[in-house]
């Protein structure tokens, strides 16, 4: 249950830091700021495109991608809470939680809205929720790569050995052929 309160906690606060962003930084501040020195300064941004402004203008495929998404990842997360997989549950909470809260400005406005801008170093504005999703995405390349034959063993065996029968399996017509091979008989058909 814990999951679910996370994930609401999580949207929450990425709508937060969007509200002030508009409300405050925007209007009171004139739409950028500095803010931690020279590491990170905001800018207010209005998004039409994917994470960190690519393919702009996409409002409604992305909607509609990223409710596809959202509900494949919701059915996974749902049939492994039970497993107790602290790494992978934390994964998929954070990209379901940063994918509804950018799903929400897509639908409510018709873009999203980024605020955070590196200033040491050239890179697109973002906002939470895109931090979100590309932790959660690192958080689950991680656990699969190192941890999944550990916690779901029986799919990788499950595709060895039908490896195994497939290379074991040689059909009737092949094994008829083979005999006859050894045997230097070719039977006329």
């Amino acid at each position: 249950m814990w999951i679910y309160l996370v994930m609401v906690l999580l949207v929450a606060a990425d709508q937060a830091i969007k509200y002030w962003a508009r409300n405050v930084l925007l209007l009171k501040m004139g739409g950028q700021s500095p803010f931690l020195g020279r590491f990170l300064d905001l800018y207010y941004a209005e998004n039409t495109g994917a994470a960190f402004s690519i393919f702009r203008n996409g409002t409604v495929f992305f909607i509609i991608v990223t409710a596809v998404f959202l509900i494949a990842l919701a059915y996974v997360l749902v049939r492994v809470r039970k497993r107790k997989i602290a790494l992978l549950n934390t994964a998929l909470v954070m990209i379901i939680a940063g994918g509804i809260g950018n799903l929400i400005d897509r639908v409510v406005q018709g873009y999203v809205i980024d605020m955070f801008h590196f200033g040491f170093f050239e890179f697109p504005i973002f906002n939470f929720a895109d931090t979100l999703i590309t932790i959660g995405a690192v958080l689950l390349f991680v656990f699969v790569l190192f941890f999944y034959e550990k916690h779901f063993p029986g799919k990788k065996k499950k595709e060895e050995e039908t490896e195994i029968a497939d290379a074991e399996f040689v059909p009737a017509d092949e094994e008829t052929e083979e005999k006859e091979a050894q045997d230097g008989v070719k039977s006329d058909e």
